[in-house]
């Protein structure tokens, strides 16, 4: 596939839907490939018309394969495009592209979300087949938007050195200084946000505000989201004796969202495997918060070192999520520390600009002739190790690592 690569590439990314969570990618692809970029939407539903406020009339990459006017061209762009990107949609659409031996990447968060059984593993097997290992010869490459997706991929032998770290890149925030923005926040103030259902366990934050007043802190805590746990919540805040200190704010705007993350101190993320990334994680580091997040959420081993940046716990495990939780309202100047190493974090390498750049460096590498690049020691576009599934964190690591040696 070597070719002459010349400035700048035309890069298509097609999935179902455009939303917030492609907004500054896809702006920061257009603006690096001059222009040459288009996000492609195959499906009309729900979200086409509720964007969460979000405007497409004036977005100049923006094409919509359902349109029976620009489907035609949209698949002449996707056979010619140099790189395509392709995330929740047919694989119909690049199937002619890898034919004629086209780079394409895939997108993807982890690929089982449930734990494999004796009854569900010769169903994920053919599964797994079809989308994915009938094209391993062919010049396709996985962007793992987990920490976890390589892991599943070598389960069944596909993409070999062929992961790399990639993510969500929400809107990062520029503030004037990092210093102003540790200063504004409440001192005690815990943060929990996303919706109120069983994976994301938002009733692990009572058991750590129950804990934290058992154990004499001064604190508040607020939690944002809304979901079928929020009557069940409502009992245990009267029950556990916490309504002083625990208020449920329900749904509020993203801008609100953002604004009550700069204000927290520590951010509480307690979801479990059912967790694909976890864009809330890039903005609570970007706000400044100390993170205290469960091991097995998509983003949590890409984006956190335990004790460098954040806290991790193992998933399930309440005491120690408590105990980490109730060190940092102990320790003023060691939650100032991470939450200045979280932003510093997504200020340097998890955002928008950065992965659009390195995205295209890999892109042009392979473009080039080389097969398996290793451009990049971490981050985004860096090679994504093969994370066991019981990964947890040694102290001041990013934890155990199963090499891919093949």
């Amino acid at each position: 596939m070597q070719q002459d690569v010349k400035k700048p590439l035309s890069i298509v990314f097609a999935s179902n839907c455009y939303t917030i969570h492609q907004i500054d990618l896809s702006e920061a692809l257009y603006r690096q490939c001059e222009g040459k970029y288009t996000f492609i939407e195959t499906v009309l539903g729900e979200n086409q018309d509720n964007r969460y406020g979000l405007s497409t009339e004036n977005v100049p990459f923006l094409k919509q394969y359902f349109d029976p006017a620009q489907k035609a061209e949209c698949d002449l762009l996707l056979q010619t495009a140099d790189v395509v990107l392709i995330g929740s949609a047919p694989d119909a659409l690049i199937r002619s592209r890898l034919r004629e031996n086209k780079l394409t990447f895939r997108y993807s968060e982890r690929l089982f979300k449930e734990k494999l059984t004796l009854r569900t593993y010769p169903h994920a097997m053919a599964s797994v087949w079809l989308h994915h290992g009938r094209y391993r010869f062919r010049p396709l490459y996985m962007l793992c938007a987990s920490a976890f997706t390589a892991a599943d991929c070598r389960r069944f032998g596909n993409y070999r050195n062929r992961t790399y770290q990639w993510g969500y890149f929400p809107k990062t925030i520029c503030y004037p200084s990092v210093n102003s923005l540790l200063e504004q926040k409440e001192q005690n103030k815990l943060l929990w946000c996303g919706r109120l259902i069983d994976w994301k366990h938002p009733e692990a934050a009572l058991v750590v505000a129950r804990y934290l007043k058992d154990h004499g802190c001064s604190f508040s805590m607020d939690m944002i989201g809304e979901g079928v746990m929020r009557s069940f919540l409502q009992e245990q805040i009267a029950h556990l004796g916490l309504t002083a200190e625990v208020r449920l704010l329900g749904a509020i705007p993203p801008q609100k969202v953002r604004e009550e993350m700069e204000r927290a101190s520590v951010f509480l993320f307690t979801s479990d495997r059912g967790e694909g990334w976890g864009a809330v994680l890039n903005e609570a580091m970007n706000s400044g918060c100390a993170v205290v997040a469960s091991h097995a959420i998509g983003s949590v081993p890409f984006l956190l070192e335990d004790g460098r940046n954040g806290r991790i716990y193992r998933d399930g495990d309440l005491e120690e999520l408590c105990a980490k939780t109730h060190s940092l309202l102990q320790q003023p100047e060691e939650r100032e520390r991470l939450g200045r190493a979280a932003y510093e974090t997504i200020q340097t390498q998890w955002n928008a600009e950065a992965a659009a750049k390195r995205f295209l460096a890999l892109a042009e590498a392979i473009l080039r002739g080389e097969k398996k690049p290793q451009l990049f020691a971490d981050g985004p576009c860096s090679r994504a190790e093969i994370l066991k599934d019981a990964w947890y964190p040694p102290e001041n690591g990013r934890g155990e690592t199963k090499k891919d040696k093949r």
